[in-house]
């Protein structure tokens, strides 16, 4: 919690104090929850993980690579999350999240691919797909300390990640495409209109 030396100070020090542990690797819970906000206090999300919304070199990380390496990294605290509350809404798509990802990314380098789900459209795979990533990411930085709001998660995930990118991309491909479903689909269901000006689309 920002503005709290007291208990900045004890977490430091109980990390510390592991260092005298000679029974290694060692693996412990900090017992005190951190300190709730102050009402009105306007600091915001106490850590949310930077993750660069585009790939740092395409010669080096292809953009499947990139979306792959950000759901391996949320992934402790997706655990944790599940760990506090028992429970999770990510699921509906059927896909594990590193499918439900190469699922989605197949839409940028392959056009609109057949519905991987027999009788289901694939519009409706793939929003199940994207809402499973999203709820895995959303999950993963609710579990973090600060309380971050829904307009945090939505400004992080559509501004500041690679699975964001893929989602304005994907965006395209629907509103490109002579399906009127597939346009609606991009144009209403993928991304919240009050985010869309992180869109690259003029």
């Amino acid at each position: 919690m920002p503005n709290d030396p007291d208990f900045q100070r004890r977490v430091v020090k109980a990390a510390l104090d592991l260092l005298n542990n000679d029974d290694t690797p060692v693996l412990v819970e900090y017992p005190e929850e951190a300190p709730a906000a102050a009402k009105g206090d306007d600091d915001g999300w106490v850590c949310p993980i930077s993750l660069p919304a585009q790939v740092r070199d395409p010669k080096e990380e292809t953009i499947t690579e990139a979306l792959s390496r950000e759901i391996a990294e949320l992934a402790p605290w997706y655990d944790l999350a599940v760990q506090k509350s028992g429970r999770t809404t990510v699921g509906s798509s059927g896909f594990d999240v590193p499918a439900a990802g190469e699922f989605i990314v197949s839409f940028l380098s392959d056009g609109i691919p057949d519905s991987p789900i027999e009788g289901e459209r694939v519009d409706r795979v793939l929003k199940w797909a994207c809402d499973d990533l999203k709820a895995y990411y959303y999950e993963a930085m609710l579990a973090q300390p600060g309380g971050p709001s829904s307009l945090d998660l939505d400004e992080w995930f559509f501004g500041q990640t690679t699975a964001g990118a893929v989602f304005f991309g994907v965006q395209k491909v629907l509103l490109d495409d002579d399906d009127e479903i597939n346009q609606f689909v991009g144009k209403e269901r993928l991304i919240p209109r009050n985010q869309q000006y992180w869109s690259p689309l003029d």
